[in-house]
């Protein structure tokens, strides 16, 4: 097993690829050289302080924020659905 399998399987709801972009989207690049693992190499300041979910591309939303429906709003009785 490699290095991003274990990390991913320590974190609830990643798996190893998108745990491996999600790293390269931060700012990060693997080296297999020795010393291996991830560096940060990106231009601003590492983002230590935020979720590795916050980079991770979801392809099924990306796919959704075009297509889905804007939410219609009724109102009845003095309350409000959202439907």
């Amino acid at each position: 097993m490699d290095v991003h399998t274990d990390v991913a399987k320590q974190i609830d709801g990643i798996s190893k690829d998108p745990l491996a972009s999600a790293l390269n989207a931060a700012g990060y690049k693997y080296s297999s050289a020795t010393p291996r693992g991830w560096t940060f190499v990106g231009d601003s300041d590492e983002p230590l302080d935020q979720s590795i979910f916050d980079f991770v591309k979801s392809k099924s939303s990306a796919k959704k924020s075009h297509s889905q429906a804007v939410p219609k709003i009724v109102t009845k009785d003095s309350h409000t659905i959202h439907g």
